[in-house]
């Protein structure tokens, strides 16, 4: 009588189960790093947009610096939902006077000043971007709100309720020189002796 001897290996059983809960775990692994690298990107774009955004209102934020009282009719500030205009001097030797205007239009904000006009945002789109005026309920006095929007997820039906909560808002409000209630006490001394020496409005 021949003794058997045991065969070392896998049956073709145990090796389908094997490749079945491999392509379980691979197919489970792939949408985990792809679900990671989806958010990554999306956040990566969203934070460079705000950035963008943030370059755009630190350039207003240098011309509102530079805003003047406006001396009559031509330099009054204009205030729409797309565009703003206000009268600046120019500090660099020549101190001249003249109007900047901001646009945003086709998602890019474009900034116009002695008939010469930059694209401030470059390759990168803003969503949406609103001027307004503004007035305080206890102090009366007006102010300029600036609002950025920036998300650019274009599949908004598909995504989920927290994927929307991802829009970016960013609102900035400043006192610029061309509302005369934002002048300090000396500033409205030193304009009133302006006006009264010049005649001026």
């Amino acid at each position: 009588m021949k003794n058997a001897k045991n065969k070392l290996g896998f049956s073709m059983t145990e090796i389908m189960v094997i490749v079945v809960v491999a392509s379980m775990m691979a197919t489970v692994g792939y949408k985990i790093m792809s679900t990671v690298f989806s958010h990554f990107s999306k956040s990566q774009s969203k934070l460079t947009n705000l950035r963008m955004a943030n370059v755009a209102v630190e350039r207003i934020k240098s011309d509102i610096r530079s805003a003047v009282i406006p001396a009559s009719e031509s330099e009054k500030p204009k205030i729409e939902d797309k565009k703003c205009s206000f009268c600046i001097t120019d500090n660099k030797g020549k101190n001249t006077r003249s109007m900047v205007e901001y646009e945003f239009k086709n998602n890019a904000l474009t900034r116009t000043y002695n008939g010469e006009s930059r694209n401030l945002t470059g390759k990168v789109q803003i969503t949406d971007m609103k001027f307004s005026e503004v007035v305080e309920e206890e102090s009366k006095n007006r102010a300029l709100s600036i609002k950025i929007t920036v998300d650019r997820d274009k599949d908004l039906e598909g995504r989920t309720k927290s994927n929307k909560m991802n829009v970016v808002e960013l609102e900035t409000i400043f006192y610029p020189k061309f509302y005369e209630e934002c002048l300090s006490v000396e500033e409205k001394y030193w304009n009133n002796a302006r006006r009264n020496a010049t005649g001026g409005v």
